[in-house]
């Protein structure tokens, strides 16, 4: 169990565990004869929003497999039918979600969301129907420097971003600078480059499949991408 549980969590992978019976805590399921114990707060069931109760889970899940993302391994004081010291899985269907839809973005897809966070050196992006999180680097912003980020976003603000690495260990690189047509642009106007995005992200894919192919054929320098009428390169 502990093999698998590592496993899962290093390789980003979550297990399908049939839901046995909920509580008032949350719903239960085994792995290997071991339980696997899933909170309420990290239930989630496809095309409902916001908390789930115990009745929810009865009528949706019991029954059901699920994908479970293993979180974590306690163990339990005895009570009830409980050993003293029994092993006990901590699961999430939430984590197994948003696996989900890390795993699915590519580069050059367009995500909404909105601002969850904001550091110096960047803003954290809460992904639309997940929890996910993504990075929009403070150099990712615009293509004009940017000294100042609490004056463009705040905590809460919708976003729209474009996709630009996932990495292995399942990190999400956004960029709003990719979505502007000029230098500068969402300094100004952030409504009109959302307004904008989906035709510059066309013009990023367009661009990516122009590498693939010259990679195909051995051939090419990269070059650099630097959107439809981007102008100058980034500043700063």
């Amino acid at each position: 169990v502990r093999q698998v549980s590592q496993y899962c969590a290093e390789e980003g992978e979550a297990l399908r565990l049939r839901v046995l019976k909920a509580n008032g805590g949350g719903a239960l399921s085994r792995f290997e004869g071991v339980e696997v114990f899933v909170p309420l707060k990290d239930v989630v069931v496809d095309g409902l929003e916001g908390p789930v109760d115990a009745d929810v889970v009865q009528e949706r899940l019991v029954g059901n497999e699920v994908p479970v993302s293993l979180v974590r391994e306690e163990v339990v004081e005895g009570h009830g039918s409980r050993r003293s010291g029994q092993r006990q899985l901590i699961g999430s269907l939430r984590a197994a979600r948003d696996l989900r839809v890390v795993q699915a973005l590519r580069p050059g897809a367009l995500v909404q969301g909105q601002v969850k966070s904001l550091a110096p050196f960047g803003v954290f992006v809460e992904l639309d129907a997940s929890s996910a999180v993504g990075l929009v680097h403070i150099s990712d912003i615009s293509r004009a420097f940017v000294d100042d980020i609490d004056a463009l976003f705040a905590v809460g603000d919708p976003i729209t971003a474009m996709v630009t690495a996932v990495s292995e260990d399942l990190k999400v690189s956004l960029s709003t600078a990719e979505l502007e047509a000029s230098r500068g642009d969402m300094l100004e106007d952030r409504q009109a480059v959302y307004a904008g995005a989906e035709e510059q992200a066309v013009h990023f894919r367009e661009y990516l499949a122009g590498l693939e192919e010259d990679e195909g054929e051995g051939g090419g320098d990269g070059g650099n991408w630097e959107g439809e009428g981007a102008g100058d390169l980034k500043e700063g």
